[in-house]
């Protein structure tokens, strides 16, 4: 039984995810600021590649309902580490970017293979900082913040 449960145990740990890129294009200060407190910028101080499963249709889905210029300042932010492929997405994205199978996997890799370990969200309106631990994003006010 104590075998079982250590496997279990290391199954789950391996299944933890960091935090990808793909999160960073969903994230907004919640401090109350309404104005310029979306993409937050994103300082890395140390990121993990992780492959995983090419989708296509799932990449298609998702290209509609991305902020292509916070994907653009994601790349920026790791731009300077070295991963297997090299994303290097174009400044906008292609006219017809469902049918061009090179660009959903460039997409697929910074989005989904990026994972971010250690670093901080910044708001650019009120200069929050949210601070990334161990994969985990964290967007918790303070007291003294959420009754403001």
């Amino acid at each position: 039984i104590l075998f079982r449960k250590q496997q279990q145990l290391q199954f789950v740990q391996s299944q933890k995810e960091k935090m990808r890129l793909l999160t960073h294009n969903m994230l907004m200060c919640n401090k109350g600021c309404m104005d310029n407190n979306f993409p937050l910028q994103l300082v890395v101080d140390k990121v993990e590649e992780r492959e995983s499963e090419f989708i296509p249709d799932q990449i298609r889905a998702l290209v509609p309902k991305l902020d292509w210029g916070a994907a653009k300042e994601a790349e920026k932010a790791v731009e300077k580490q070295e991963f297997s492929m090299v994303a290097e997405l174009p400044e906008m994205p292609p006219a017809k970017p469902l049918d061009d199978e090179e660009f959903l996997k460039k997409l697929h890799f910074l989005l989904f293979n990026v994972h971010v370990l250690e670093g901080k969200l910044v708001c650019k309106n009120c200069g929050r900082e949210f601070p990334i631990k161990n994969g985990i994003p964290n967007m918790l006010l303070n007291e003294q913040e959420s009754q403001n």
